[in-house]
């Protein structure tokens, strides 16, 4: 009799021992995989966090990006308009600004024409008046630079 009650507490404290270290094992693992899950959400954070700073460096340089654009854009309409203005010689060698001799006679052509289109309503009617005369563009000058500042 003592045997088997040796044998049945040698049982009883085997299956106690492996029970403990099933438990211990599982406990283990858990702790394990909760680590795992803390790791991966502080990685994830980071990434957005990340992600949320690439963002916000993009954010002004995209600005620039589409406001360059659109000067661009205005820029090439006005090059446009401008070109057409302008003798086929200029446009060819790429330059936008004429040479002052183009651009004055150009000026006078505008007055003349503006003057001419601005007579004709007013003597249609067949009034004694005269058309005035357009007179010629007033040369222009540069403005003298500015006196140098006084000494305090």
């Amino acid at each position: 009799e003592e045997e088997e009650e040796a044998e049945a507490r040698e049982a009883a404290r085997r299956r106690a021992a492996s029970e403990a270290a099933r438990a211990r094992e599982a406990e283990r693992e858990r702790a394990e995989v909760a680590e795992a899950l803390e790791r991966e959400a502080r990685a994830a954070a980071a990434a957005a966090a990340a992600d949320r700073a690439r963002e916000a460096a993009a954010r002004p340089a995209r600005a620039v990006e589409a406001a360059r654009r659109r000067l661009r854009r205005e820029g090439e309409l006005a090059a446009a308009t401008r070109s057409r203005a302008a003798p086929a010689t200029r446009r060819e060698r790429g330059r936008r600004r004429c040479s002052r001799r183009e651009s004055r006679a150009r000026r006078v052509r505008r007055v003349c024409r503006g003057a001419q289109r601005r007579v004709v309503p007013q003597f249609a009617s067949g009034g004694e008046q005269q058309p005035p005369v357009p007179e010629p563009a007033a040369q222009v000058t540069q403005a003298p630079p500015p006196p140098p500042p006084l000494p305090p």
